[in-house]
């Protein structure tokens, strides 16, 4: 996932009169994380900024490191660079380049934070997740270079190099799908579908304080929806519960034990450390009686 981790306001305010490299997936509706109307609300002013998840805030320091192991493997490399597609708004900004034939160098992690994401191959093939594919072609196709480096830091493998030659079918494809799409979307300024927009970018809407608009019948039908299943929530909840206590009764005063079919149950003891949680500010969604006006 992107992140503005960083960067500085004059930046982000940049990457919004372009389509940037790690946007192209989302736009073309192939990004597990952000969909057209995410991309379209970002480039239109309308999401509050983000601070980064603890995925994306451990993955901007282990970059760092990656990309110096990918130097100690493929040479010298110049870093951060920003690569304009003449007569579009596509742009590419590298996180380097080599110094001797300007081969692009891309770095990611993966399963650092949860399960690995992604169909990852065999080093030095082209075998990665689609999402990083797009975004390695709008490096070449930016950049007019013939192949692209992508090291990768993947949770139970290391790091992976892998290489992606160049696709000038491709390449053609994306300037006209992302030209069509910024005109339209941005130029003229269609409102993407609403349809595949993910609940974290929708919390991010700039609010205006104070101000009250009338929803209408169809939000009174999804109100009663979220009830609903609010509800059924409680019962999967309370049922999970019972299962859980049925479980525990069974090992009785054992730490573990083994089912019939091989599994194995346990229920040991944790340690943490307490820790201090910093003050910040978030909104919640509550639901009560209007007041009318009389």
């Amino acid at each position: 996932m992107s992140a503005t981790l960083g960067l500085t306001a004059e930046d982000l305010e940049r990457r919004r009169k372009c389509i940037g490299a790690s946007d192209v997936a989302a736009i073309l509706g192939a990004s597990p994380w952000r969909s057209p109307w995410d991309v379209w609300a970002d480039k239109t002013g309308r999401l509050e900024p983000w601070a980064g998840n603890e995925a994306t805030k451990l993955g901007t320091f282990l970059e760092a490191s990656v990309l110096s192991y990918a130097e100690a493997i493929v040479g010298d490399l110049e870093r951060n660079i920003r690569v304009e597609c003449p007569n579009t708004p596509i742009v590419a900004t590298l996180d380097a380049r080599t110094m001797d034939k300007g081969i692009p160098v891309e770095v990611k992690t993966a399963g650092m934070v949860g399960p690995l994401h992604g169909d990852w191959g065999d080093a030095m093939s082209d075998h990665v997740p689609d999402h990083y594919l797009l975004q390695v072609h709008t490096q070449l196709l930016c950049t007019g270079a013939e192949v692209g480096w992508l090291f990768a830091l993947l949770g139970g493998r290391g790091v992976v190099q892998y290489e992606i030659p160049r696709s000038d079918s491709l390449c053609d494809s994306l300037v006209d799908q992302l030209c069509q799409w910024w005109n339209l979307h941005i130029i003229d300024g269609a409102e993407p579908s609403r349809e595949r927009a993910t609940l974290e970018i929708v919390k991010r809407l700039r609010r205006v304080p104070e101000r009250v608009v009338d929803l209408g019948d169809s939000v009174d039908y999804l109100l009663r929806t979220k009830e609903l299943l609010a509800a059924e929530a409680k019962d999967l909840k309370s049922r999970q519960e019972e299962t859980d206590k049925m479980i525990l009764l069974a090992l009785g005063d054992a730490e573990a034990g083994v089912t019939a079919s091989g599994e194995r149950v346990s229920y040991l003891e944790q340690h943490r450390k307490g820790y201090t949680v910093e003050p910040s500010s978030y909104r919640v969604m509550r639901v009560s009686k209007a007041k009318v006006a009389k």
